[in-house]
């Protein structure tokens, strides 16, 4: 299958369970995120996550996604 990768910019929150369900996999290799509310939102939709292993995100994301350092 092929890889595609969209930047769609400004997304209305009533649009965002769409585009997340819609989406193959979530990545998140943030080095400033907060709590992680992205990730809970791309879980709940049913979408793999990729995020990064730094703030609160091993936490919030648990054992639903996968790990990475950002550069």
């Amino acid at each position: 299958s092929l890889l595609s990768l969209r930047f769609v910019g400004f997304v209305p929150d009533g649009d965002m369970p769409a585009l997340y369900s819609a989406a193959s996999l979530f990545t998140f290799p943030t080095l400033y995120e907060g709590f992680g509310i992205p990730v809970l939102e791309a879980q709940s939709c049913g979408v793999p996550v990729l995020a990064s292993d730094y703030s609160a995100l091993p936490e919030v994301g648990g054992q639903g996604r996968a790990v990475c350092e950002p550069l």
